[in-house]
């Protein structure tokens, strides 16, 4: 079965999962309105010429705070180029659920590939996607950043499987999709954790090293959001 065909398919199985986002008005969700007004906020952020976006001038009743210094940014990144091209932060945040609904499916599908045939890797990419999970993100905590975090953590279990055969490129894609799985959502740094005991389960002892060069880049690539996060904790009270 030709990979065009079954990347169609995808997207045209993905479509249910995705046509509430289509309509109009915003859904009613624990964050997802919260996710409008700090994309907003991140917006004025960056054309004050902040960069990257740490300090919120406008939000806690004018008082401003470093929300950004410690909420995923990643997500709003990503928001603020759709906000740039549909110049509305609701449609914007709309946007990033159903590209990174989309793209993960694609994503689960690459790495299965490398296991399966084509009917078993869509079947689990659908899977994937329709797990009760990732609709509650969606339609119910309104959470972008666990939505977008889905897409990288295919991409790092892929990586792992390329480090032995393939390993610059297994290094440079598990480095990224590591950083993006961690910039997406601070708690989706178990998936590299995860990751990692998967490698060091499959991979023969001389991919080790390897592991360690892309965890290292991984790190070292989303180190300038949780660096200053873990050094100024000790400011934040509950």
């Amino acid at each position: 079965m030709k990979k065009s065909f079954i990347f169609i398919l995808l997207i045209l199985f993905t479509l249910p999962a995705i046509l509430a986002l289509t309509k109009s008005g915003f859904p009613a969700s624990h964050d997802g309105e919260w996710m409008v007004i700090r994309l907003s906020a991140f917006h004025q952020s960056l054309r004050d010429g902040q960069f990257p976006v740490r300090w919120s001038a406008r939000l806690n009743n004018g008082y401003g705070y470093p929300v950004f210094n410690f909420l995923y940014p990643l997500p709003f990144y990503v928001g603020e180029f759709f906000y740039l091209i549909f110049h509305q932060f609701t449609i914007a945040i709309k946007w990033v659920f159903i590209v990174a609904t989309s793209a993960s499916a694609v994503t689960m599908f690459i790495w299965l590939k490398h296991h399966f045939k084509s009917l078993p890797a869509l079947a689990g990419a659908l899977l994937y996607i329709y797990t009760p999970y990732l609709f509650v993100d969606i339609y119910v905590r309104g959470s972008i950043g666990e939505a977008l975090g889905f897409v990288f953590v295919p991409l790092i279990f892929l990586s792992v499987d390329l480090l032995t055969k393939k390993p610059k490129l297994g290094i440079v894609i598990g480095a990224l999709s590591a950083a993006a799985t961690i910039l997406s959502h601070n708690v989706f740094i178990i998936f590299v954790f995860l990751a990692a005991v998967y490698a060091l389960v499959t991979l023969p002892h001389r991919a080790w090293w390897n592991l360690g060069i892309m965890l290292a880049i991984g790190a070292a690539l989303s180190a300038y959001f949780w660096l200053p996060a873990i050094a100024e904790l000790k400011f934040v009270r509950a």
